[in-house]
């Protein structure tokens, strides 16, 4: 049992004393703000670390901690955790979920960001909004099957706050295309070469867009999302991806002297719930506050695949198990040949790839 001297600066050091436990005595002194146990043999950490209602600081480097558990959490003063050294592997997910202090450990670094409030001068305004949000969510959206891809102006597409909102269900194929390597472009080219790149970019895949049937819902910078009408839209998409590949390797590449160009494609089928969002302005920006909002697996599923698409040596074109099965042309099926799933953990899908030119 070790005599508990403590100083006025609230800190206890207690390292390197060939403890084979976290020391129980620490807790008769609830005004400890730092307590230093590195160099010992500690296993674990009670859960009566809560007790330490001052506690901001705890240092357990080089000890035999493999885990942790959810008491750690209750300590609520708690700045920073000190944990190399030890024999964890990786921090447990309550941790880098709930954890309002940062933990260091030889793996990895947990940083905790505090949420700061101050006192602003909108309190009316956010009063008002949270007063809306309180009417949209009391409201429901109803859905109506659609087999066109519908647009912001659509006027059955209705966000009000204040009643039952209409929104739109489609069975279609969404396809996203994207540069690669963009980053790094913007850091080799000057402004005018790129602004040469982007228009050059996105005027061929609009065209593209529009020949096959497409609908562009979404340009984000270097990507594009394009929506099919729900007739024959996989044979359509594939083949606008096609020539969308075909032009970037033929055109493209000469925007960028003494650079290549290369895009990745994905493309995904399923069923879509589209919403109108936005807010109606009296201005000239009425229609900049409007937008659609896809819900569902193909738009989210179509753009994980585009940031594959072209990497790793990975095709340049990918499309979902979904897609293929649901393609008329075989000719078009017959191209794609199946892309090992580990490239692909975060889909639960097989997935198909080709390096398609449709010229």
């Amino acid at each position: 049992m070790y005599i508990l001297r403590r100083k006025k600066s609230r800190r206890l050091d207690l390292s390197g004393k060939n403890l084979e436990a976290f020391p129980l005595n620490v807790f008769d002194d609830k005004t400890i703000t730092c307590l230093d146990l590195s160099n010992n043999h500690i296993k674990e950490i009670p859960v009566r670390i809560s007790e330490l209602k001052d506690l901001k600081y705890l240092h357990l480097d080089n000890n035999d901690i493999s885990q942790l558990h959810n008491g750690i959490l209750k300590a609520r003063s708690l700045k920073c955790l000190y944990l190399r050294g030890n024999p964890m592997k990786s921090l447990p997910v309550f941790i880098r979920e709930n954890a309002t202090f940062s933990v260091f450990t030889d793996n990895e670094i947990h940083n905790y960001y505090p949420e700061v409030e101050m006192q602003g001068s909108n309190k009316k305004l956010q009063n008002e909004v949270g007063d809306e949000v309180e009417s949209i969510i009391d409201h429901e959206t109803i859905f109506e099957e659609t087999f066109v891809v519908p647009t912001v102006t659509d006027g059955d597409l209705t966000f009000t706050r204040h009643a039952n909102r209409k929104g739109k269900s489609l069975e279609t194929c969404v396809l996203f295309v994207d540069i690669r390597d963009s980053v790094q472009k913007n850091k080799d080219h000057r402004v005018s070469t790129l602004a040469k790149m982007y228009s050059a970019f996105v005027y061929g895949v609009l065209k593209f867009a529009k020949e096959y049937n497409g609908h562009v819902r979404n340009i984000i910078g270097d990507r594009v999302m394009v929506v099919f009408d729900k007739d024959n839209c996989c044979d359509k998409a594939v083949r606008c991806a096609g020539s969308i590949l075909y032009f970037c390797k033929n055109k493209m590449e000469k925007t960028l002297p003494g650079d290549s160009f290369r895009c990745g494609i994905g493309i995904h089928y399923g069923v879509m719930n589209v919403i109108k969002v936005g807010l109606e302005t009296h201005s000239d920006e009425n229609n900049d506050y409007k937008n659609l909002v896809w819900i569902g697996e193909p738009a989210n599923l179509a753009s994980r695949l585009t940031d594959m698409a072209g990497k790793e040596n990975i095709p340049s074109i990918v499309i979902s198990k979904d897609v293929c099965k649901k393609l008329e042309d075989n000719s078009l099926r017959r191209g794609f040949r199946a892309i090992d799933k580990k490239k692909f953990k975060d889909v639960n899908f097989d997935v198909y790839g080709c390096n398609l030119f449709i010229m």
